[in-house]
């Protein structure tokens, strides 16, 4: 009886074995890349679940002896996958840092009010979030929304895609701009006015809450035993919280990936005039009862941007960093980076 812990990010993917009493068993990971250009940033749909699945692959084959019994899958913020009943219905999912959405989301925000929308959803409205890029996509590629059932985070895509049936976390649902924080459920008043089919939005649930089970084609994808338990994850960031024992009002912890993401946690829901002024969102944690914010700017992008254009011809990232290190002068040099490659949070 063994644990499977996944995390999808965005340049790569991990996969983790534990025994019930706390043993790491096996660990599995793979990377993938995303496509940067003028005005967009995406990641491949079938390159990303293939890394998954090699991920995956290596941590249960290499944890033989203990099968796995449940799971549970976390990944990045806000982008997700449009999918119908079985499948995803386009090859590219968008990041949350690309730019795309801002116009489309400009007249929801006139209709309600920067004010008022931050209290239903705890957010200032950006175009990093979902619901601006769903309306990105139903004025420049109509065809693909209208094929689809349901958009999926990251966490829930995989989940789906193991067996489980559409749902969304807290943590993810609070990133599609669309959820009144409060109620714990979607905003009518914000899903109407951006004219989006409600039939479009999953189920949210509680993070934690059991989703299904893995099925015989989950099985065939994964290599994740049939009849496993799909545990809901959601959001990297609140897992790292959890993860690093900030459980408490006034605890916060410093995550260093793709982003540099500080979270600091509340005992209940702090006073949206406040944290309006200062522009902080306000989110659920994965435990009852506390809220985060969530601070943070880029990090891994720009070593990895770094990489990409100063050691294009490298084979790899490692073999990227082996050419710079080689070229380095013995002493502290002289240039000074300010990295301001895009928006921050």
């Amino acid at each position: 009886m063994s644990l499977l812990g996944i995390d999808v990010g965005t340049t790569g993917c991990k996969a983790v074995i534990y025994a019930v009493d706390g043993r790491l068993l096996a660990t599995g990971s793979a990377s993938y890349r995303a496509e940067r250009g003028a005005g967009r940033a995406e990641l491949s749909v079938a390159e990303v679940e293939a890394a998954v699945a090699v991920s995956v692959h290596r941590a249960v084959s290499s944890a033989t002896g203990d099968p796995v019994t449940a799971l549970c899958v976390t990944s990045m913020g806000e982008s997700f996958v449009l999918v119908d009943d079985e499948n995803a219905v386009s090859p590219i999912s968008i990041l949350g840092h690309d730019p795309r959405g801002r116009e489309e989301l400009d007249p929801i925000i006139d209709a309600i009010g920067s004010e008022e929308y931050f209290r239903i959803s705890g957010n200032v409205p950006t175009e990093n979030h979902s619901l601006p890029k769903l309306l990105w996509l139903a004025r420049h590629d109509a065809y693909t929304l209208e094929r689809a059932k349901k958009f999926l985070c990251w966490s829930d895509y995989i989940s789906f895609r193991l067996g489980a049936f559409p749902s969304i976390g807290y943590s993810h649902a609070n990133r599609a701009l669309m959820l009144d924080l409060d109620a714990g459920q979607w905003s009518g008043r914000i899903v109407k006015a951006s004219g989006l089919n409600p039939d479009l939005l999953p189920m949210v649930l509680p993070e934690g809450s059991v989703v299904g089970k893995v099925s015989h084609q989950g099985e065939e994808r994964f290599g994740v035993p049939q009849g496993a338990v799909i545990i809901l994850g959601g959001h990297d960031q609140i897992f790292n919280a959890l993860g690093a024992g900030c459980v408490a009002s006034g605890s916060a912890v410093d995550g260093m990936g793709t982003f540099e993401c500080i979270t600091p946690v509340y005992a209940g829901h702090p006073p949206p005039a406040e944290l309006h002024v200062l522009g902080l969102n306000v989110e659920h944690h994965c435990l009852s009862g506390l809220f985060v914010s969530f601070i943070y700017n880029q990090s891994g992008s720009v070593a990895e941007w770094f990489l990409r254009t100063f050691a294009a011809d490298a084979p790899d990232l490692n073999g990227a960093y082996a050419k710079l290190e080689r070229e380095m002068p013995p002493g502290p040099a002289r240039p000074l980076f300010l990295p301001l490659l895009e928006n921050s949070g």
